[in-house]
């Protein structure tokens, strides 16, 4: 069966099984990608071809462990289904990802955009800073969600929910609009690039994503309560781990854990 007559089944065991519209996208790219640069085609391949094309040379490893997650996951349902006879994907370890520095937005930052974007970016970031959410949970979040009380988060990502305490900021910038969505762009990447460029090219500050927004919320609240606990609940965060990446830790914090180490002279007691 060719590839392209795949995809349309493919995708409906992946919303079955509460998969993102962007996972089941990404997914489905891979697989066509993958169909278009191996030399028999994906419906045929082997465990040596997928393992070359994975590891090929200038992929990001991020994109190398999405792209092994899309393959398991296609030649784990078509051997399922009967559709090929074996899985050339189950051999193949998941790729390591380096963990690197939490990437967060910086106090002088956030006021800037705080005291100068236009709307609608001005609302997202007051979403992303004071709510913690993420461009998709943005972007699927309408009026109704939000109480004076209350935001509720009905999918979050991987379609899981939460509910949080609204920021009065939060209230404060959403109380009086219209019913509806909050934010009126066609997904979740318009809103990423539209807010991203909206920095570069009106505030001048460059790199700075809603997700170090994000960020910005996380290390900013751990400062101050130190309960990565309530902060993993409040991200929606599934590993805890996951939660610690998003704190940053300040040069003074650094100092202060050098400080504290006790000194011993020549004259005290062994």
């Amino acid at each position: 069966m060719a590839i392209d007559d795949l995809l349309a089944p493919f995708a409906a065991h992946l919303r079955q099984e509460s998969r993102s519209p962007r996972t089941i996208r990404d997914y489905q790219r891979c697989v066509v990608a993958l169909d278009r640069d191996l030399p028999f085609g994906a419906d045929i391949a082997c465990e040596e071809e997928l393992r070359d094309w994975l590891w090929r040379d200038g992929l990001a490893a991020s994109s190398r462990a999405v792209y092994h997650a899309a393959i398991r996951c296609f030649y784990g349902w078509a051997h399922g289904r009967g559709i090929i006879d074996f899985d050339p994907s189950a051999g193949i370890p998941r790729p390591v990802v380096k963990v690197g520095l939490p990437r967060v937005a910086t106090d002088a930052q956030v006021r800037t955009i705080l005291t100068e974007a236009r709307e609608p970016y001005l609302l997202w970031a007051k979403l992303a800073c004071y709510g913690g959410l993420r461009c998709i949970e943005i972007w699927r979040l309408h009026r109704e969600h939000v109480t004076e009380k209350a935001t509720s988060v009905h999918r979050g990502k991987g379609e899981k929910a939460r509910i949080l305490p609204t920021h009065p900021v939060v209230w404060d910038a959403v109380k009086d609009l219209p019913s509806g969505p909050l934010a009126r762009v066609a997904d979740e990447h318009q809103l990423s690039t539209n807010f991203l460029l909206h920095c570069q090219e009106v505030l001048g500050l460059y790199g700075v994503s809603m997700h170090r927004l994000r960020g910005w919320m996380a290390t900013t609240s751990y400062a101050k309560t130190k309960d990565v606990r309530a902060l993993q609940r409040a991200l929606g965060h599934a590993n805890l781990a996951t939660t610690a990446r998003y704190i940053a830790v300040a040069d003074e914090q650094l100092q202060a854990i050098i400080d504290s180490l006790p000194t011993f002279g020549e004259g005290d007691a062994a």
